[in-house]
C-alpha cells in the first residue's frame, strides 16, 4: 500500500492535475505521445522514461538540459552521440547537459533491480538570431520551423563549429620501434568527449568512444611499419582532423613462429584479474598453480592485509579476502615477485588511488602494476604528486614529452614495476635516494621514487 501512495504522491508533485496521460507522454519524450515510454517493473514502481527541461524543441540560445526521472529511479544514463542509451552504457547523468548546437539527448532511467525503462530522445535545435534579430535557419531540419521575423532581441550565444583542439596520439611515447604488437597510446585533444581510433587512414570499421588520455592498443599483424590514426569529437558533433603516429614493429621469433610476449601477458593480466577480484581462494591459487595453506594465509593476512585494510572504509569480506589471495597466491604473471612484494604493489595502488581494488577493472591496474604496465585509470593527485619528486630528485620539471622522464613521473605515481630487476641498478638508486632525502627509502611512495631513478632513464 505504501508503494502505491508514493507513487501517487509523485505523480502529484510533478504533474498538474489537468494533465491527461497523452501529456504525460508529450513530456516524458518532448515529441508526441509515445506510450511505450511507460511500463511496469519493480513491485509498486512506474518505470517511466527520464523527462527533460526544457522540454526538446528549438530554441535561440544554448541550453541547459535537466534530466529527471521518476519515483524509484536509481539513476539515469543519456548518450548525445546518436547511439541507444541504456543503463550499461552512456553517461551517468550528474549535471544539466550543456546543448549549444542542434543535439539529441537520447536517456533512460534505471532502477535498483537492474531494469531500465524505454529510452526517451529529447532533440534540440539551436538557432540564434542574426544580426538583425531573425532566427537563422541553421544546418538542421529536424525539431519544427522556426517563426519568422519578430523584432528586437539580440544577443544570443552562437552555435559551437570549433573541432576539438590540440589533438595529438603517441605510441609508446614516441618509441620508435617495438617487438610487440600491443602498445600504449598516448591521446590529447582539447574539448573532446570521444575518439576514434583505427589501424587505417578510412577507418574501416572504427567506432566512436568515450575520450581517454591513454589506452591500449593492438597494431595489425606482422612486422613492418605501423600506423594508427586518431580523430576527435565533442558533445556538439564537431569533428577533428586525424592525426597519427608510426612505429616499426619487430615481432619476436621463437623457432620460427612468431611470439608477442607482451599481449599475451595482457591476456593473462585480464583473465587472471577476473579470477582475484571474487575472492575465492580455491580459484585464485589454482590458476596461479599455488597450493593453499591455512596457516601462510593466516601469515599473509596479519602482515600484510591488516595493515593494507587500514583507513580504507566499505571493503566486503570478498573484497579482503581477495587481497589475502592475492599476496599469498599470487597470479600467473607476478609469481616471480613473491609476497612482499605483492603486497607493495597494493601499498603503491592505495598511495595512488588511495583506495583498494574492488572490482575486476581495478585488479587489472594492481597486476598491469606488478607488470610494469600503465593502469587504466589514472590520478591526477598521484602524477601532480610525482611531478614535485620529480624535481626533487631531477632538480629540473619533468618534460612529459620526453619518455624517460614521462616514465619517471609514472613508476613515482603508481609504482609500476620493472619486466627485469637489476639489483646492481636498485642498489645505486636506493644510495641516490638517501643522498637526496637524508634517509632510507621507507614508504610505498619512497620505493617507487628509488624504482624510478633505477629504471626510468631520466637524468638531471
Amino acid at each position: 500500500m505504501k508503494y502505491i501512495f508514493t507513487i501517487i504522491l509523485s505523480l502529484v508533485l510533478v504533474f498538474p492535475a489537468s494533465a491527461s496521460v497523452t501529456d504525460w507522454q508529450d513530456l516524458t519524450t518532448g515529441e508526441g505521445s509515445n506510450a511505450g515510454n511507460i511500463s511496469a517493473g519493480i513491485e509498486g514502481v512506474v518505470m517511466a522514461a527520464p523527462t527533460a527541461n526544457p522540454p526538446a524543441g528549438a530554441y535561440a540560445s544554448a541550453q541547459d538540459v535537466t534530466l529527471s526521472g521518476s519515483a524509484g529511479t536509481t539513476s539515469i544514463h543519456y548518450t548525445v552521440d546518436g547511439s541507444d542509451a541504456t543503463c550499461a552504457t552512456g553517461s551517468v547523468y550528474v549535471k544539466p547537459v550543456r546543448v549549444d548546437s542542434t543535439l539529441s539527448i537520447n536517456a533512460v532511467s534505471c532502477y535498483a533491480n537492474g531494469e531500465q525503462s524505454p529510452m526517451a530522445v529529447f532533440t534540440y535545435k539551436i538557432t540564434p538570431p542574426d544580426d538583425k534579430g531573425n532566427e537563422t535557419s541553421g544546418s538542421d531540419n529536424s525539431g519544427g520551423g522556426g517563426g519568422g521575423g519578430g523584432g528586437g532581441g539580440g544577443g544570443g550565444a552562437s552555435a559551437d563549429n570549433t573541432a576539438p583542439t590540440d589533438t595529438s596520439v603517441l605510441i609508446n611515447n614516441g618509441a620508435t620501434s617495438t617487438a610487440f604488437a600491443t602498445v600504449t597510446l598516448k591521446l590529447s585533444a582539447n574539448g573532446a568527449s570521444k575518439m576514434m581510433i583505427a589501424n587505417s587512414a578510412d577507418f574501416a570499421g572504427a567506432v566512436w568512444e568515450d575520450y581517454a588520455t591513454q589506452k591500449d592498443w593492438t597494431l595489425t599483424a606482422g612486422n613492418g611499419e605501423k600506423t594508427v590514426y586518431v580523430k576527435f569529437k565533442d558533445n556538439a558533433g564537431n569533428v577533428s582532423d586525424s592525426v597519427q603516429d608510426s612505429i616499426l614493429l619487430e615481432k619476436v621469433s621463437v623457432k620460427g613462429v612468431e611470439f608477442d610476449y607482451r599481449s599475451d601477458q595482457l591476456k593473462k593480466i585480464a583473465e587472471d584479474a577476473g579470477a582475484v577480484y571474487e575472492g575465492n581462494a580455491d580459484l585464485t591459487c589454482g590458476r596461479a598453480g599455488t597450493e593453499r595453506s591455512a596457516d601462510g594465509e593466516k601469515r599473509v593476512y596479519d602482515k600484510y592485509t591488516v595493515p593494507l585494510i587500514s583507513g580504507i572504509q566499505g571493503l566486503s569480506d570478498n573484497n579482503i579476502y581477495a587481497l589475502t589471495n592475492f599476496v599469498f597466491c599470487g597470479t600467473r604473471t607476478t609469481l616471480i615477485l613473491g609476497a612482499g612484494e605483492r603486497a607493495g604493489v597494493l601499498n603503491s595502488y592505495k598511495s595512488a588511488f588511495n583506495k583498494l581494488p574492488t572490482t575486476q577493472s581495478e585488479w587489472e591496474d594492481v597486476i598491469k602494476i606488478a607488470n610494469g604496465r600503465w593502469p587504466n585509470e589514472r590520478s591526477q593527485t598521484a602524477e601532480e604528486r610525482a611531478k614535485l619528486e620529480f624535481k626533487k630528485v631531477y632538480l629540473r620539471d619533468a618534460d612529459m614529452d620526453n619518455p624517460n622522464d614521462n616514465a619517471a613521473v609514472t613508476i613515482i605515481a603508481y609504482g609500476l614495476r620493472p619486466d627485469n630487476r637489476n639489483l646492481d641498478s636498485e642498489k645505486a638508486a636506493i644510495s641516490i635516494f638517501k643522498a637526496i632525502y637524508g634517509r632510507n627509502p621507507v614508504s610505498a611512495v619512497d620505493w617507487d621514487i628509488t624504482r624510478a631513478i633505477a629504471y626510468s632513464g631520466a637524468i638531471r
